[in-house]
């Protein structure tokens, strides 16, 4: 089916993702839009997801094929995690859509671990390749998420699915060391990190500085929200009254917002919910001095480099389960704080109080920020991708 043009090869690319841009705006899902409409002037590229589109189940935006397996239900449940139901559903309805048609390449990543066994025997049925891409692995830090029988059964899947693919791409260096212990060492494994549109964002006009600190992402657990509000009130006990702004939404929100009232910071503590327009979001990140960001699970941080992209340094949460750390050069262009209020509190103090540090860091920031590219990223997993359908086939995919 593939055929050659120039150094490249024409290829009918699956992209199967139960979260699509810009219905839902996650890192996730920023980065295969991204990705797919670079690809699909080249090639013929489908993204398979639950519809969040009216209309027919299978439409064409932005020059990708739209496949539609069902009305989207809540991805996260009440405790603002991720419903194993929906995974399970997901799953279910992908593997028909696969294989009613044939395709030289399936991409699925790794969040919510069991489309990646749909993926498989897709693959498998069709001889075609397969490529998972992972954004994060968890592994031991499933026992803390969803604890008990619950976190072992997770830590089981995810451990299972680590060994499938023809090959797979990790979106941080920390997530493909995570990943070693328990992959296949003879499968191809490429980082290629995520990246931002700077020129867009450089050429979004920065207006007064008129809030202190901004957090932008998902508002459920492991985003770790909770940290930054009470950083805040611990920054009130020190005398400084600091305003902050928290972009986006999700199921923690209700229980944010009422723990800003009880903490009693809720009179400077703005929740914007999300912001539809790209250049508003980007204009609403620039008018911040410092950008926050208290996650404590994360594969790469895609939100921390779009603020560091805005010019702004990042005060990031240490953890053992976070990439984020990696990205931000501690005392270069952002510092990086232990998980807790007060030191928390006092990093982000030590930004709002020193404004040529600041300045100095958020340009260091933006000069990181600036080495990536949507363009690079796409271009490094079409190569992956090419490299598949050209590689002789050596066996059954795994």
């Amino acid at each position: 089916m593939a055929k050659a043009v120039g150094y490249a090869v024409a290829m009918k690319i699956a992209m199967v993702y139960d979260a699509v841009f810009p219905y839902v705006k996650g890192g996730g899902e920023r980065r295969y839009y991204e990705i797919a409409r670079r690809l699909a002037a080249r090639h013929d590229v489908h993204l398979i997801s639950w519809q969040y589109w009216a209309g027919a189940a299978r439409t064409t935006i932005d020059g990708i094929t739209y496949h539609g397996v069902g009305a989207p239900p809540a991805l996260y449940g009440a405790d603002g995690r991720r419903r194993m139901s929906e995974a399970v559903s997901f799953s279910a309805r992908v593997l028909p859509s696969l294989l009613r048609e044939r395709f030289d390449v399936i991409d699925c990543p790794s969040v919510p671990f069991l489309p990646i066994f749909s993926a498989r025997l897709a693959s498998r049925a069709r001889g075609e390749r397969f490529v998972a891409t992972w954004f994060e692995y968890w592994d031991a830090y499933w026992l803390e998420y969803l604890g008990g029988a619950a976190g072992r059964a997770a830590r089981m899947i995810e451990r299972a699915a680590v060994r499938m693919g023809d090959a797979q791409i990790a979106i941080s260096a920390t997530t493909a060391a995570r990943m070693a212990a328990h992959r296949p060492s003879a499968m191809p494994l490429h980082v290629i990190e995520p990246g931002v549109d700077i020129e867009r964002i450089d050429r979004v006009p920065a207006p007064e500085k008129s809030v202190d600190i901004v957090c932008a992402g998902r508002l459920n657990a492991q985003k770790n929200v909770p940290l930054l509000l009470r950083a805040i009130a611990a920054l009130d006990r020190d005398g400084r009254r600091a305003t902050c702004m928290i972009i986006s939404d999700g199921p923690e929100r209700a229980a944010l917002e009422a723990m800003s009232r009880e903490l009693k910071i809720d009179d400077r503590v703005t929740f914007r919910g999300r912001i539809e327009d790209d250049d508003d979001f980007f204009a609403a990140v620039k008018s911040a001095r410092v950008f926050a960001w208290p996650s404590i699970a994360e594969g790469f941080g895609i939100g921390a480099l779009e603020g560091m992209a805005c010019g702004l340094p990042c005060v990031v949460a240490a953890s053992a389960f976070s990439a984020t750390e990696a990205l931000v050069r501690d005392g270069e262009t952002g510092l990086v704080a232990a998980a807790e209020p007060d030191a928390f509190a006092s990093a982000i103090a030590s930004l709002l109080s020193d404004d040529p540090r600041r300045a100095a860091m958020g340009a260091a920031a933006h000069e990181r920020a600036s080495s990536s590219s949507w363009d690079r990223v796409a271009a490094a997993v079409e190569a992956v991708y090419v490299g598949v359908v050209s590689a002789e086939a050596s066996g059954p995919t795994r």
